[in-house]
């Protein structure tokens, strides 16, 4: 990185000159997803890193008060990093995390299914109801009767919840 800066910045001063004083973030590249992304939402300090390679997606989790480092002024941090990357960046903080429905509130999923749906990037009652058997059937140790009945549990939560929220 210093190569590319110069001695006392004198690159990067010429850069910006010429860019009429826009500012400029110099990131260190590298093949490690994890790594690349977060030395693209640098200075935010990251918690955790979760990859979903099949979608390309990532779930970066960071401490309340790093939020809106991560995220940035109308969300430009993100979209840049998400942008250089080219990954799907979603910044939560885990209060956020917390908030959305968690598996263990679905009748019949113990925590060693909570578990293997989570690695599978199926980790809110949300993305389980939106599902098809079939996504769920891919997961290995997850057949047919226990795709239907998960997918049933969540679609069945997801209508109670909307109708108490309905009620309020």
């Amino acid at each position: 990185v210093g190569s590319c800066v110069g001695m006392k910045g004198t690159r990067v001063q010429n850069i910006v000159e010429e860019l009429g004083g826009e500012k400029i973030d110099i990131i260190r590249y590298s093949e490690d997803p994890k790594e690349f992304i977060k030395s693209a939402l640098n200075p935010a300090q990251i918690s955790e890193i979760k990859l979903f390679p099949e979608e390309k997606k990532a779930l970066v989790i960071v401490s309340k008060d790093q939020l809106s480092i991560a995220i940035g002024r109308h969300g430009q941090n993100v979209r840049l990093a998400s942008h250089l990357t080219e990954w799907e960046i979603d910044v939560r903080s885990p209060e956020e995390l917390r908030e959305e429905s968690p598996l263990r509130d679905l009748t019949g999923i113990g925590p060693k299914l909570a578990e293997i749906l989570s690695k599978a990037g199926y980790d809110t009652v949300e993305k389980i109801a939106s599902a098809e058997v079939e996504d769920l059937k891919k997961i290995e140790g997850i057949g047919d009767r226990t795709a239907h009945r998960v997918i049933g549990s969540a679609r069945e939560y997801m209508r109670q919840k909307q109708q108490e929220e309905n009620e309020q």
